[in-house]
């Protein structure tokens, strides 16, 4: 594809994406990475969405910082810190899908709880936060997922939403600072990334905007249960991914190949693959 065909996708990837996050405080890298993925490679889209992300969180910060809950934030980035290289370790050792598949059913069954109005866990004291944001860290790091393990722990603290959007983007900028350097010493930058991401900037400052206002414009108790929604639907789709990333993987390559007719005996012959014909390439 094009390198202007893909700049002008991307354009509309970070709008929606930026939209939300300035909205409800999260769910711009749940909702960018997949549509990136499909015309862009993995590493590049991760690199583009680490990059627009600490963007994203200084404009925000810089409107509500006075609102931040700062006694869970310097708690939960501290904790964070330690999660992100253990869960970059660990993505390195673990099959991608497990992971995301069963963030996935423990963010959806908890929306789906939460949608119910039952009375919530109250978590009265910051003490809980060293766990959330370790666990933010840990999933986070490799993924860029840190939002729902935030989101959990911000409604059983009872959190407004000012306080809730401004503590979530505090925590996310020096985070996204860390899973970028962490990116650059991978070599996941190259000129294209940097081309994209200067090219969405315009579009995703105006999304920004649009977002501050129609946060200001929700009623609280419809923020939660527009929160919890939006909740359900990344769960919904990090259990997506997963079965994506399960159906890609060597190891269902290999049973395919299996099951096929010719499989075993291809397997078997002197030449493998290269027995089956011309079209064995393609």
């Amino acid at each position: 594809m094009p390198e202007q065909c893909s700049i002008l996708l991307a354009c509309g990837v970070f709008f929606l994406s930026a939209a939300t996050r300035s909205t409800f405080g999260f769910g711009d890298a749940l909702i960018s990475m997949p549509l990136l993925s499909f015309f862009l490679p993995y590493r590049t889209a991760a690199a583009i969405v680490a990059l627009v992300s600490v963007f994203t969180s200084i404009v925000i910060v810089a409107q509500d910082w006075r609102c931040a809950q700062w006694s869970s934030l310097w708690r939960l980035v501290v904790a964070a810190s330690v999660g992100i290289p253990l869960g970059v370790w660990c993505a390195a050792r673990v099959d991608e899908y497990l992971v995301r598949g069963a963030l996935g059913v423990l963010v959806a069954l908890f929306a789906l709880y939460s949608l119910q109005r039952p009375r919530l866990l109250v978590l009265r004291t910051d003490r809980w936060s060293w766990l959330f944001g370790f666990l933010a860290g840990l999933v986070g790091g490799p993924y860029n997922t840190h939002g729902p393990p935030l989101v959990i722990y911000g409604t059983c603290r009872g959190w407004q939403p000012r306080e809730f959007r401004a503590t979530i983007q505090a925590y996310a900028l020096p985070a996204g600072m860390l899973v970028a350097a962490s990116q650059a010493a991978q070599g996941f930058w190259s000129p294209t990334v940097f081309r994209h991401a200067l090219s969405v900037l315009p579009v995703t400052a105006v999304a920004l905007w649009l977002g501050a206002q129609l946060h200001r414009r929700i009623h609280p108790e419809r923020f939660v249960r527009l929160l919890y929604g939006l909740l359900l639907l990344m769960g919904l789709l990090l259990l997506g991914q997963a079965v994506s990333i399960a159906a890609r993987s060597p190891r269902a390559a290999q049973a395919a190949q299996a099951d096929h007719p010719l499989g075993a005996a291809q397997a078997d012959h002197p030449l493998g693959a290269a027995q089956a014909g011309p079209g064995a390439g393609s």
